[in-house]
């Protein structure tokens, strides 16, 4: 994650998400700004606190049988939408 350093426009790394094994594909936040999920090419979708960079949950490993290209949340920050490559969506 960045954060401005100045008002200058530049940035800076705050905190480092690590736990794909794969690209990340897709990055949102929450519709309420509480937390970041990451799809990724190996078939995971993770949840994260995107203040501290702490992995929350992992979910939906293995629930894929191919990288995940794009994810969704709904309006109330409860769930997740995800799309496979081949379009199958869970």
């Amino acid at each position: 994650m960045a954060a401005p350093a100045s008002l200058d426009g530049g940035f800076r790394c705050i905190n480092k998400l690590k736990g794909h094994d794969k690209v990340i594909s897709s990055l949102k936040f929450s519709p309420d700004g509480k937390y970041l999920a990451s799809a990724s090419g190996d078939g995971t979708i993770r949840l994260w606190n995107p203040f501290e960079g702490k992995n929350l949950i992992k979910i939906l490993d293995g629930a894929h049988t191919s990288g995940i290209n794009d994810i969704s949340w709904n309006d109330q920050s409860r769930c997740c939408t995800s799309v496979r490559y081949d379009s199958s969506a869970l």
